[in-house]
């Protein structure tokens, strides 16, 4: 997986540039792989113990979601599935946690371009002024999940098998990205009255109160702003 690729790389030498550059690609996708499992494992077990606390701040949400949109068109691209995202507005302020929106996002939209057949859509809901949740929806053209597995695939560890090669998971994303939304008083699911799709739907709520001003979340140097790896949680590869 790391080891064997590493070990060719020091028998071989530099003699064939070609071979090394491949292990050394494999060695850099496994290596980003297993960190991104160990992350998220930690981060599920803070979620178990109520010890992943959130920081609720005034956000351009809909600058959130299209900064994540953007992050994987190159994806998309590569794996020929069109990609768009759909909003009737530009801008929408809300209290959110941005690095929680943001894995909730990445785990939502890796999951849909993984599993896609052609077409991956991502919808930016407001809803009337009236309502009081705001939607984020993610529909994907894959295989359907069957409607009495709608919940179980919330629980840890449940997985279903696609038959689709090295795009076995962890079993933890959607367990994960369920926790967040809980902890944003909100709610994910898979919405079962759309049959023509995969369509998860994060539901937050739009009376979200700050809970850290401003000036104090970017006095901690903590710049959530950008998230340069996303979580594509696939098996490791050996060749």
């Amino acid at each position: 997986l790391i080891k064997g690729p590493l070990d060719r790389i020091l028998k071989s030498g530099i003699v064939n540039s070609k071979d090394t550059e491949d292990n050394l690609s494999i060695i850099s996708r496994n290596t980003n792989r297993l960190l991104n499992l160990t992350n998220q494992l930690l981060d599920f077990r803070k979620t178990e113990k109520e010890m992943f606390k959130l920081n609720f701040i005034k956000t351009d949400l809909f600058e959130l979601v299209n900064s994540t949109f953007n992050l994987f068109l190159s994806y998309s691209e590569e794996k020929r599935i069109s990609f768009q995202l759909h909003s009737a507005v530009n801008h929408y302020n809300l209290a959110v946690d941005r690095e929680a929106i943001t894995k909730i996002l990445s785990n939502l939209i890796s999951n849909a371009l993984k599993f896609a057949e052609s077409k991956v859509d991502l919808f930016f809901e407001t809803g009337t002024d009236r309502e009081k949740l705001i939607r984020i929806r993610v529909n994907s053209d894959g295989k359907l999940i069957p409607k009495e597995l709608g919940e179980r695939i919330f629980e840890p560890f449940f997985q279903i098998d696609f038959d689709k090669p090295g795009e076995k998971g962890t079993g933890l994303g959607l367990s994960l990205a369920r926790s967040l939304a809980e902890l944003h008083n909100g709610r994910l699911f898979l919405d079962a009255n759309v049959s023509q799709y995969n369509s998860f739907v994060l539901e937050l709520i739009k009376n979200q109160e700050e809970s850290i001003s401003r000036s104090i979340y970017e006095s901690d140097d903590l710049n959530l702003s950008e998230h340069n790896e996303f979580e594509i949680f696939g098996s490791l590869e050996s060749s």
